[in-house]
């Protein structure tokens, strides 16, 4: 389902579009948005922002050799779009597909060099990409019954897996496709959400939310592309389940942002530092916003910046929370009810 709201809550638009679909961007002038599967069989669609018509579908999974990853993001300046895109054979590194935005044709394609990768960001300089990879975690695609997650009936962090294709985030030059970075954190987990600042740190829906990566991972066979047959003696095994599901980089005020999935708490790291900051959304709400928030274990989901320069918006499986960039206080006239399906990205354009 497609949600389209003003931010004080009113014109509230809603449609049910067939197959799956895991998050919304804007493209050029915010004349278009976009619904990006990441279920085979998967679709990419393009929609009309003012009055939600249909301009373009591009399919993939069924006859095809890849499905859509489930993020994308607009490259600025430009008429293009980059999505993450994944294949279905096991041991191939996935890539990033860059489209026109109009068309959705393809134009070029750019390795992640990482498996089943995810979410795609563009730094704040603009010059590369930040693309987080689930690996083998979720067990999806060419790897059904190597995950721990999803697949296998519940999430157990006691399940390791014989052989392992490891969650990493890795940073690509946007001009060139280039590697800049290959991280893995060291408590192993989802990886599949991530945000990077100017200077290559990176961040997880996590605590601490700064990944600390592995040592000499660049030699680590594991990394690399082919059928991996090596038995994990728990150097992979997963120590970490998220507090998240959504991360991003404030580059205005320097720190990353992550709201924790199952409570009113906003966790802010500061990038100079790396030092860790808890907000309590409890101690600013009014009553009559606590009574509808009504906090379940997976009901904050979505975060993204306002166009005007001064709020982000956490979406929850209840409604909407604004908040001011830089102080975290909550923003009454944008904080709203609304009824929404759970694990609930979004995106916020000017129309």
């Amino acid at each position: 389902m497609l949600t389209v709201v003003n931010d004080d809550g009113s014109d509230l638009r809603r449609l049910r579009i067939p197959m799956h679909y895991h998050c919304v961007a804007a493209g050029p002038r915010d004349d278009l948005i976009y619904l990006i599967g990441n279920q085979r069989p998967s679709a990419l669609i393009a929609l009309d922002s003012r009055t939600l018509e249909l301009v373009k579908v591009e399919t993939a999974g069924s006859g095809k050799d890849r499905t859509f990853g489930g993020h994308g993001v607009w490259l600025p300046n430009s008429d293009h779009m980059a999505f993450t895109m994944n294949g279905f054979q096991k041991g191939v590194h996935d890539f990033i597909s860059i489209r026109e935005a109009r068309t959705l044709r393809e134009v070029e394609r750019y390795s992640t060099f990482g498996f089943q990768t995810h979410e795609i960001r563009l730094s704040p300089s603009r010059k590369f990409f930040v693309c987080g990879h689930y690996g083998s975690y979720l067990g999806q695609g060419p790897y059904v019954g190597m995950g721990i997650y999803g697949a296998q009936g519940g999430y157990s962090m006691e399940r390791a897996p014989k052989h392992v294709y490891p969650s990493s985030v890795t940073l690509v030059e946007a001009a060139s496709g280039k590697r800049l970075r290959l991280l893995s954190d060291i408590r192993a987990g989802q990886e599949g959400h991530a945000d990077a600042d100017e200077a290559y740190n990176v961040y997880l829906p996590n605590l601490p939310s700064r990944l600390e990566t592995r040592a000499k991972i660049e030699e680590n066979p594991r990394f690399r592309e082919g059928e991996n047959e090596v038995e994990d003696r728990g150097e992979f095994a997963v120590t970490d389940h998220s507090v998240g599901i959504s991360v991003a980089y404030d580059p205005a005020y320097r720190e990353a942002i992550v709201p924790h999935r199952g409570a009113l708490v906003v966790y802010v790291t500061d990038s100079a530092t790396g030092k860790q900051r808890e907000i309590n959304l409890r101690e600013q709400l009014t009553p009559a916003e606590l009574a509808w928030l009504n906090p379940t274990p997976d009901f904050l989901s979505g975060l993204a910046f306002h166009p005007d320069g001064k709020h982000y918006v956490i979406s929850s499986s209840n409604g909407f929370i604004a908040l001011e960039r830089g102080t975290h206080r909550v923003n009454h006239a944008m904080t709203f009810p609304l009824p929404l399906q759970v694990h609930s990205h979004l995106c916020i354009f000017s129309s």
